[in-house]
């Protein structure tokens, strides 16, 4: 049967790396599912190699982690470091913002997602995005794929779109679904548990303890901190 291509959304991502094994689908009919790093560029390199693509994410926009993150959130990792081999962040600094001056070392959300939404307009797959769509099934439909999703505002009595695709690229990251989080007594405590961070604005003068010790729960200390 046609493959179904599982990409991670790692910052670093390379364009030509993982893309050596799509020889196959030249001017196939493809449905690239999440708008994030990696499926901006999957939907990219498939384009170039003349297929016909359709890239759905359910978000208002493009941008994956990056689009939900927290207003304050700046990159783990440089500038260089998280630049894409055929459109480097560095160039797009000195062609984009040079008026406004540079990054810094370390992004923030918005100079992040400002990038990533250039990268995909320089190499057309804006052209292809459908944002505000909810995929709902994926379904085998003889040699291809039937995808239904959702568009625009959830109601329940909203119709599903359906479009048969030759093959489908799942790009719906790692970090897409909630972790639930339990611990004896949690039901007792009298403060507030919070497992959504939207910011430090509602923390201001109170004792905050940060449960984790992964690059999530540093990045929530240090913004409270502030």
């Amino acid at each position: 049967p046609p493959p179904l291509f599982f990409l991670p959304a790692y910052p670093g991502i390379r364009a030509p790396l993982w893309s050596r094994g799509l020889g196959d689908v030249y001017k196939r009919q493809v449905c690239v599912i999440g708008g994030g790093m990696a499926g901006v560029v999957a939907a990219k390199e498939l384009l170039q190699r003349g297929c016909a693509v359709t890239l759905l994410e359910k978000g208002p926009e493009l941008g994956g982690v990056w689009r939900e993150a927290w207003g304050g959130t700046r990159s783990t990792s440089s500038l260089l470091n998280t630049s894409f081999s055929d459109f480097s962040l560095p160039a797009f600094v000195e062609t984009v913002r040079s008026d406004r001056g540079a990054y810094p070392r370390h992004f923030s959300r918005d100079e992040y997602r400002c990038y990533l939404r250039a990268y995909a307009e320089r190499f057309g797959v804006l052209e292809c995005v459908i944002c505000d769509a909810e995929v709902v099934t994926v379904r085998k439909a003889g040699d291809a794929y039937e995808v239904g999703w959702l568009e625009g505002p959830r109601d329940v009595s909203q119709l599903t779109t359906r479009e048969t695709f030759t093959h489908i690229v799942v790009a719906t990251g790692l970090a897409h679904a909630k972790k639930p989080f339990d611990a004896p007594g949690l039901n007792t405590f009298k403060g507030r548990v919070v497992t959504h961070y939207e910011g430090n604005q509602s923390f201001q003068n109170e004792r905050v303890v940060v449960v984790g010790a992964g690059e999530t729960a540093s990045d929530v200390a240090a913004d409270l901190s502030r």
